[in-house]
């Protein structure tokens, strides 16, 4: 694993101890986050439980939707086809 890649993993940690710290919540399902739990979406500054935007991005694909924006209905922004990726395939 190169450095770049590693000092983004250990910023995304440190940005999901913060929303625990502060007791954020999901905006999806409104539950706190715990460790490894959080998922920062990649065109925009949002973030959600890993299983919420699984979630939302199934029931966007399912019901036919061609472009998918984030959750947040203020935020107009597509999510990136990495966050669709990882959240539908099986691994």
């Amino acid at each position: 694993m190169d450095d770049m890649k590693k000092d983004l993993i250990s910023s995304l940690k440190e940005r999901e101890q913060v929303l625990i710290k502060l007791n954020e919540a999901c905006p999806v399902c409104m539950d706190p986050y715990t460790p490894g739990t959080a998922y920062f979406l990649t065109n925009c500054t949002h973030v959600m439980h890993k299983e919420c935007i699984k979630g939302y991005i199934t029931s966007e694909i399912d019901g036919g939707k061609p472009e998918i924006t984030c959750v947040d209905p203020k935020c107009k922004k597509l999510l990136a086809p990495e966050d669709v990726f990882r959240n539908t395939s099986d691994d």
